[in-house]
């Protein structure tokens, strides 16, 4: 008890800052993906032991073993089922090694999922969980650990079923509990904020919170929104923004001066525990612990009443089957299917349910500010909505807009490719854009398959081949199809030459237009348009506009593929929310401006669905855009 006293001590002094990832960060210093990290206790301690140590000269008063995954199911997956004892043992005697050269230096026993899914999903009892749990704490404990983190949960039911075995099994040390949840609040198994965090103090954790998932800037969002009078300590420990492939390897944004600007954020707000998860770095903690190390906690004390208020269960609309026909011919490019030299389209955003009515109704009104189309998404950030297919049906019959419907590779084989994409064209639908889509584990089902059959060029290579009336096994098929295609293109890439080349195999294989990510610079655009040469193909430019310094701030630190110059910023700092918005517009106006006669098209993309922003950036605010959805929007 000696241990737990110690500990709830320094945590009414001063809050207490935790160390940050272990697993990305070992990737980084070249350990393989796939191989068992947790083994390195046992056949590589001095790289666990440094890294350790890095964390403790950067500052970190709690350092994590490294034993997230150190449970049966999970090792069992290396044939290491039978030395969950050893190594968690091990990583607490590396853990505590390092920590006898600091002061004030708790070790917390790192508990992470078991990365199997419950009954009636799985095959796991809630009894087989909990016997599983209470050997790999049972180890830590026994190996001498000041404190428990059970982290990374998804599911209330895993998680309390672990705080249950570290209370029976513990020893009265120190429980800190952690979900991960999405930027909305909710997590994989739908869980929400705050009644997640309740529940798992009503299990037996002390500390609750959560980490992952998401970055600084959507985390101080959940805190505000959901957590602000939370009466019961609180831990915070975000990732380094949302993450992005380069060469093969999950990299991630956010810079240590950003993490610094929300640790002092999070203190004023009441987490008293503040730490960082994948993507960051000793670098990271140090400039946490710059900005708050030793500053005294502010806890929260009262518990606000949750609300049960369910939302009314939409009615079932059906969609009738259109006709197909053979004579009706499209054309292949997006600015002769609008007969416009430069073509505006918006991002809508499919619902998470069945019901589209709103966003009907949202794309009723976009229409009548002028827009030429909306990009409907499929499945976004690996995160589960309507079909894209289904929507953009929808939008086309009931609206008259025309949706240019996204198609990733992630979720569907070369057959159910083919198969819906057969069902959009008797849809009517015309225009494809072509991604290879983010790997499931940055989304709300981390243990779904990702198929990838083929990526973004080999579904352009599909998409030409309909049109051309086969197959990709090179059959004909009854009808031919007359998608316009379009493929991504990324003019910040670091690797440009590998860029260039992707877009080149785009374009030939057929490819007719590109969008990008919101584009900041005018210049970043033409010195993408000389690195193409003489690609024939038309390039749709996204446009965001970032209403505040702090959004703008998130989106440069935390969204990859996104840069913002400094200037941008500048104009947005210190004003009110009216004034930065308008900032935001006259900036994007400026750089469409600036671009007219040099690209074909923009990509409009709005923050929290602000479609009224629309209006201004076509210069029809006055006499198009509604001030209650105006409100609306931002009250949501």
């Amino acid at each position: 008890m000696k241990k737990s006293a110690s500990f709830w001590d320094g945590l009414r002094e001063r809050v207490l800052i935790v160390d940050g990832a272990m697993g990305t960060y070992l990737h980084m210093r070249g350990l393989p993906e796939g191989q068992c990290r947790e083994a390195l206790n046992l056949n590589n301690p001095s790289l666990v032991l440094s890294i350790h140590e890095e964390y403790l000269r950067a500052g970190a008063d709690v350092l994590e073993t490294n034993t997230f995954g150190a449970n049966y199911v999970q090792l069992k997956r290396f044939g290491l089922e039978k030395r969950v004892r050893d190594i968690n043992r091990a990583g607490v005697q590396l853990a505590r090694e390092v920590a006898t050269h600091g002061t004030g230096v708790f070790v917390a026993g790192s508990v992470g999922p078991l990365g199997a899914l419950l009954q009636p999903y799985g095959r796991l009892t809630l009894q087989d969980v909990q016997a599983i749990y209470e050997e790999q704490i049972g180890s830590l404990v026994e190996s001498g650990v000041d404190l428990l983190f059970i982290e990374t949960q998804s599911s209330t039911v895993e998680a309390q079923a672990a705080v249950r075995a570290a209370r029976r099994v513990g020893r009265g040390i120190p429980i800190v509990c952690l979900m991960t949840f999405d930027r909305e609040g909710r997590s994989r198994m739908g869980n929400e904020l705050p009644d997640a965090l309740y529940e798992l103090v009503e299990a037996g954790a002390d500390v609750v919170g959560f980490n992952c998932g998401i970055g600084p800037g959507d985390a101080y969002d959940l805190v505000v929104r959901h957590l602000k009078d939370f009466p019961h300590p609180l831990c915070v420990m975000p990732n380094a923004g949302y993450p992005t492939y380069v060469s093969g390897r999950l990299t991630y944004a956010a810079t240590p001066a950003y993490f610094a600007e929300y640790a002092r954020l999070f203190v004023e707000a009441g987490v008293v525990l503040i730490g960082s998860c994948c993507g960051t770095t000793p670098e990271h903690t140090a400039a946490m612990a710059r900005v708050v190390k030793g500053a005294p906690p502010v806890r929260p004390v009262v518990r606000p009443a949750p609300t049960s208020e369910q939302a009314p269960r939409p009615s079932l609309q059906l969609v009738e089957k259109p006709t197909p026909s053979e004579e009706v011919t499209f054309p292949t490019r997006l600015r002769d299917l609008f007969s416009k030299d430069v073509v505006v389209t918006v991002a809508v955003e499919p619902p998470r349910g069945w019901d589209y009515t709103r966003v009907v109704e949202d794309v009723r009104y976009l229409r009548s500010l002028g827009v030429d189309a909306v990009n409907v998404g499929d499945n976004p950030l690996a995160s589960l909505r309507m079909s894209p297919v289904a929507l953009a049906a929808v939008l086309k019959r009931e609206v008259g807009l025309e949706p240019i419907v996204h198609f990733t590779c992630r979720d569907r084989n070369v057959i159910a490719l083919q198969s819906e994409l057969l069902g959009a064209a008797a849809l009517g639908l015309r225009v494809v854009l072509a991604l290879t889509g983010e790997p499931v584990e940055v989304g709300e089902f981390p243990k779904a398959t990702s198929v990838f059959d083929v990526d973004a060029v080999g579904l352009i290579r599909i998409l030409r081949n309909l049109n051309e009336g086969r197959n990709l096994a090179g059959n004909p098929i009854d009808t031919r199809t007359h998608f316009i295609i379009g493929g991504s293109a990324n003019p910040l890439a670091a690797d440009m030459e590998r860029e260039v080349e992707r877009v080149r195999q785009k374009v030939e294989n057929g490819a007719s237009f590109l969008v990008t990510q919101p584009i900041y610079d005018p210049d970043v655009i033409l010195r993408f348009q000389d690195a193409l040469g003489d690609l024939a193909v038309d390039l749709i430019v996204g446009i965001c506009p970032p209403i505040s310094e702090r959004y703008a701030r998130f989106l440069a630190n935390e969204v990859p593929g996104i840069s913002i110059p400094e200037a941008w910023i500048d104009r947005l700092r210190g004003r009110s929310r009216e004034d930065a918005e308008r900032a935001a517009v006259e900036l994007c106006q400026a750089l469409m401006e600036r671009l007219r006669g040099v690209v074909q098209g923009f990509y409009v993309m709005l923050p929290m669905g602000r479609y009224d922003l629309v209006g201004a950036l076509l210069g029809q605010a006055s006499a198009h855009r509604p001030e209650a959805r105006a409100e609306r929007r931002r009250a949501e």
